[in-house]
């Protein structure tokens, strides 16, 4: 009976490994190799969604929280070169009677300012996240500046 116990583990140790080598893949330069060795596309990387389903893919992530009734706070990027397509995923969390939320692109050294993204509160909303991907290109050296205007008490935490 041991000896029967003990070969019904060593097959079930042995038919795991297979099976994780089996699900081992070699991702694409577009993919993302989780801790498990599945793939999830890249932008789905620090997006606070466990794709991996092991929290590999959130491990990197950061996050700020904005709070109070400042008039206008600005959140700034640091320089990136001029590119193709980029794109900036976040969720954000409103819990607001009045204001918006802006995502710009500020071209350096030029200064110019263009609204890329934006959602605005009009009327009172509870607390709900909400996922963005936003996408720019610029022929320019930029910086991504998030600005929250609040009016009242407005919470955006990103």
């Amino acid at each position: 009976m041991r000896s029967e116990l003990g070969l019904v583990c060593w097959l079930l140790a042995l038919r795991l490994i297979v099976w994780s080598e089996a699900y081992a893949q070699n991702c694409s330069v577009q993919e993302f190799t989780c801790a498990t060795g599945t793939c999830v596309p890249r932008d789905s990387v620090c997006d606070f969604t466990d794709d991996c389903g092991d929290g590999s893919d959130e491990t990197d992530s950061h996050f700020l929280t904005l709070t109070g009734k400042l008039h206008t706070a600005d959140l700034q990027s640091p320089v990136f070169q001029p590119s193709q397509t980029c794109q900036m995923r976040f969720y954000y969390y409103v819990e607001a009677e009045l204001g918006n939320l802006q995502v710009l692109l500020q071209t350096i050294p030029l200064g110019e300012i263009t609204l890329v993204w934006a959602d605005s509160i009009q009327q009172p909303r509870t607390g709900t996240w909400l996922r963005t991907v936003v996408r720019f290109t610029s022929k320019h050296s930029f910086q991504v500046v998030i600005r929250g205007n609040l009016v009242l008490t407005l919470k955006f935490w990103l």
